[in-house]
């Protein structure tokens, strides 16, 4: 069974798992802007296939697309400056459009405003990396009076690290095998000390990336957010 991960509401130091974030988030009464400003969006976020990494954001109403990946890409997966888009209502929103044409035939540019494109119960799907792919499947909870002057992305609450038991003592782990984490049912967590046993560890080579809390753990060249 998938671990339900918890996490802190930064408004109120209230503590929940995901699905008790999702009713307090737009209800905290915490959350009360000195400044009032135009209406926000509120979004729950999580790894698609991965639902223990998660985040529950406000956006403001003039943040764009762009700024989305620029949030994703410094909390979440930004590894090797790879491509990424977004999907929503049908359309793709990338950072160009002409060089997507490539691999799409509807590609809008990034620099749209979210809440203009994300009615509230809307979901779109994130993607960094189409080769060694990060998927982010998301969600509008709802508008909320916005902070005036506050981030174009505000994180209001993320999952706490779930922990991934080392494969040889049971111990937390510290490392993730890049090679072994992409194939089904191998052996893919090490803690530090037992890690030198794992059958990838071979003189000259080295599979191992850190264990970080996003679901772009042991994937590519990741070793960790920039934002946390």
């Amino acid at each position: 069974m998938r671990e339900q991960t918890k996490g802190r509401c930064e408004v109120c130091a209230k503590v929940f798992a995901k699905a008790g974030m999702a009713r307090h988030i737009p209800a905290c009464r915490g959350r009360k802007p000195l400044e009032k400003g135009p209406d926000a969006l509120l979004l729950q976020v999580e790894g698609r296939g991965l639902p223990d990494y998660w985040l529950f954001l406000e956006v403001s109403a003039t943040a764009t697309w762009g700024h989305l990946d620029a949030f994703f890409r410094d909390a979440w997966v930004e590894c090797c400056g790879h491509i990424s888009s977004f999907e929503s209502g049908g359309t793709t929103y990338v950072d160009d459009p002409e060089e997507a044409r490539e691999w799409t035939d509807d590609a809008r540019s990034m620099g749209g405003r979210v809440v203009r494109n994300l009615l509230p119960g809307g979901r779109f799907l994130y993607t960094y990396d189409i080769g060694t792919s990060t998927e982010l499947v998301g969600r509008a909870l709802g508008i909320v009076p916005g902070a005036r002057g506050a981030h174009e992305v505000q994180v209001l609450a993320r999952n706490d690290p779930p922990h991934r038991p080392c494969a040889v003592c049971g111990g937390p782990a510290s490392k993730v095998c890049g090679l072994c984490y992409q194939q089904a049912d191998t052996d893919a967590w090490y803690c530090e000390a037992c890690a030198g046993k794992h059958a990838c560890t071979d003189p000259g080579t080295d599979y191992f990336l850190p264990v970080v809390n996003s679901p772009r753990v042991g994937l590519c060249a990741y070793t960790g957010p920039d934002a946390q």
